[in-house]
């Protein structure tokens, strides 16, 4: 894991701060790589949000007992998955969850369905609304007074905190506004394919999240090419977590 942490268990159990290695800040039970210039602000968030998931594991009921996978290492065998929704080669540094083949193609063409019905259930009654989703929603859904600041790596090889980068938890009347805008958003660029992540996806979303890539995980990539949203579903097939690469600064 980036900063030298070896934790990476996706629950919410019984969650509290300690320090790893290099002075990474962590909960044991929630999978934060949250560096010393991050604000606390983010812990609790994620603890917030941990409270919402009803004491279950983040992503997948069995998320705890999968292996995360690095660059080089032999993966599961993936002859059954739909060919789009296979992922590319895991580049350096990041850490990948695996599902099931039948799991992600159910996922898969579930999340097209809700996606094109504009469906609020198809968003859990929580979802972090990560940078880059919500420099593109925060104004229209109005996350002004809840979002929070996230540092952004480049700025802090300079010894700088760039506040431009925030992330926000949504709940209640949100879901239903973030569902027709998302929808929308898809709608007006063409339409959308849903894929698995590919190898420089994974690299750049890497720096701006707290924990492994773990499938369930997409992009929804609008057929035009405006907008790439990268979503992770819980075991009901929800989306609990939304984020857009095109939003999120590259270095």
């Amino acid at each position: 894991m980036r900063g030298g942490a070896t934790k990476r268990i996706p629950s919410f159990i019984a969650p509290r701060i300690n320090l790893g290695p290099r002075g990474v800040a962590f909960f044991p039970s929630i999978p934060m790589r949250i560096r010393n210039t991050r604000r606390i602000a983010c812990c609790l968030l994620l603890s917030a949000f941990a409270a919402t998931q009803g004491g279950a594991t983040f992503i997948n009921g069995a998320a705890d007992r999968r292996k995360a996978y690095t660059k080089g290492e032999p993966t599961p065998a993936m002859e059954s998955r739909v060919r789009e929704l296979v992922p590319a080669a895991i580049p350096p540094r990041v850490r990948y969850v695996f599902d099931t083949n039948e799991r992600m193609n159910a996922f898969a063409e579930n999340l097209r369905k809700g996606l094109e019905a504009g469906d609020a259930a198809l968003f859990k009654d929580g979802v972090m609304l990560l940078p880059g989703a919500n420099k593109l929603f925060g104004k229209t859904l109005g996350t002004g007074s809840s979002n929070i600041s996230v540092s952004d790596p480049a700025d802090l090889k300079n010894g700088k905190f760039d506040r431009g980068l925030k992330m926000a938890f949504l709940k209640g009347e949100q879901i239903p506004k973030l569902a027709t805008e998302v929808s929308r958003a898809l709608k007006e660029d063409g339409g959308f394919v849903v894929r698995a992540l590919r190898t420089d996806e994974m690299a750049h979303w890497w720096i701006y999240i707290m924990f492994d890539i773990e499938e369930p995980a997409f992009v929804v990539a609008s057929k035009e090419g405006k907008h790439r949203f990268v979503v992770e579903l819980n075991a009901a097939g929800q989306v609990v977590v939304l984020d857009e690469l095109n939003h999120l600064p590259t270095h």
